[in-house]
């Protein structure tokens, strides 16, 4: 077939045809990429939270650490 023959062929085809063929596949891999990147971006906030809590935590430790040493050294 040429590229004329496709073309013409496209044409005839019917408005449900091109809706089955075209359009329904292309939508089911966008909801498909949306449902991932979601999950991404859930994972991505999560590890965000995660590593602020970390910080705090290690912050909160050398305080501690810093009070026990003045301490010590009184």
């Amino acid at each position: 077939m040429t590229a004329f023959s496709v073309c013409i062929s496209q044409l005839c085809m019917s408005p449900l045809q091109v809706l089955h063929e075209d359009i329904l596949p292309a939508l089911e891999k966008l909801r498909k990429e949306k449902g991932q990147y979601m999950e991404w971006q859930a994972a991505d906030a999560k590890l965000g939270h995660l590593k602020r809590f970390c910080a705090a935590y290690r912050y909160q430790e050398a305080q501690r650490y810093g009070q026990q040493h003045i301490l010590a050294l009184v």
